[in-house]
């Protein structure tokens, strides 16, 4: 049985124009070796943004987009609009580690995170 950890990571650091996934997924893994099930579902619009230093213009007057994060020990999957990601973004989040997939996708996604 898997159980799905959703927790919010509150960090501070200096901008940067790296992904922040250099210092926020290490981070992250390092919680996940000290908790169980090792993963999270970053669901919140601003966090995502944060992770993966990336905007958007989904929301008017803000710069996140529609989205959500799945964080495991192994991987990070971004759930997006995939026509909104521009080639040379999806590039660089595929050499950060993140795979890109449906934003629909996530359900199936988390669903073996269920009872």
């Amino acid at each position: 049985n898997c159980l799905l950890s959703f927790f919010l990571f509150i960090c501070c650091s200096t901008p940067s124009n790296l992904f922040a996934t250099d210092l926020a997924f290490p981070a992250a893994r390092a919680v996940f070796n000290s908790a169980i099930p090792p993963a999270a579902l970053i669901a919140a619009l601003d966090d995502v943004a944060w992770l993966l230093n990336l905007r958007g213009s989904d929301i008017d007057n803000s710069p996140v987009f529609m989205s959500f994060c799945l964080v495991t020990d192994a991987d990070a999957t971004l759930f997006v609009d995939t026509d909104k990601v521009p080639e040379d973004v999806a590039v660089a989040l595929a050499e950060a580690g993140v795979k890109v997939d449906a934003y629909e996708s996530v359900y199936e996604a988390v669903s073996c995170f269920g009872n």
